[in-house]
């Protein structure tokens, strides 16, 4: 009797510790899904099979929003409220420094959103996370803005890296262009990643454009 009862307790530790490994072998392959999961949309195999699905619509957006064709990517361009920038970029891009700059008025349009930010689902972390493939974006890449009910079509001529303390980056030009930024993959205390792009006219005039900015 006591044998039988010392084989079942046994049985009943090994099962408690078989279904806690199975539970964190879940849990493990659950997390890696979830934070893998904006590289596994960006990958070269999606982005191919994607390739011909446009990211926008012949009508303009009611809500101002950028678009990334290359990668696949639409992003709401949030208001600011209450200065709280960090709220905002839960939702969208955010327009930076304003006086610098607008689709409409020229100089230094200033974007930046998020690169990557882990949620409790693989859905929700692609979400949050609309410039994780920046990478990938080539200089000649086309980018749409719809900015106020109007549309605008901008073209990279430069991909570069700077600090995080750069401000430069958000300075005023004297001629029109799209200054596109997020973080590095390293964090938000690394620097920051930068696109810039200036209206397709432009650059078919002059593809070696370079930013002429205003000292403030």
């Amino acid at each position: 009797m006591s044998l039988t009862l010392t084989r079942r307790s046994y049985r009943s530790r090994l099962n408690v510790k078989l279904v806690g490994l199975v539970t964190l072998i879940v849990i493990s392959c659950y997390v890696l899904i979830t934070a893998s999961a904006p590289a596994i949309i960006g990958s070269q195999l999606v982005r191919e099979l994607t390739a011909s699905r446009p990211v926008y619509g012949p009508a303009v957006s009611k809500t101002d929003t950028v678009y990334l064709p290359s990668i696949g990517v639409s992003i709401p361009i949030v208001p600011v409220a209450g200065g709280n920038e960090d709220a905002a970029l839960e939702n969208g891009a955010i327009h930076r420094s304003p006086n610098s700059g607008s689709p409409k008025s020229g100089g230094n349009y200033v974007l930046a959103a998020h690169r990557f930010s882990m949620r409790l689902t693989p859905a929700e972390t692609v979400k949050q996370s609309p410039l994780y493939n920046l990478n990938y974006v080539r200089r000649g890449d086309s980018i749409v803005v719809d900015h106020s009910g109007s549309r605008y079509e901008y073209v990279v001529v430069k991909k570069h890296t700077v600090h995080v303390s750069n401000v430069e980056i958000e300075q005023s030009t004297r001629k029109p262009q799209l200054t596109l930024y997020t973080c590095e993959l390293s964090g938000s205390k690394s620097g920051r990643d930068v696109v810039v792009a200036v209206p397709k006219a432009i650059y078919m005039a002059n593809m070696n454009y370079t930013p002429d900015y205003i000292d403030s």
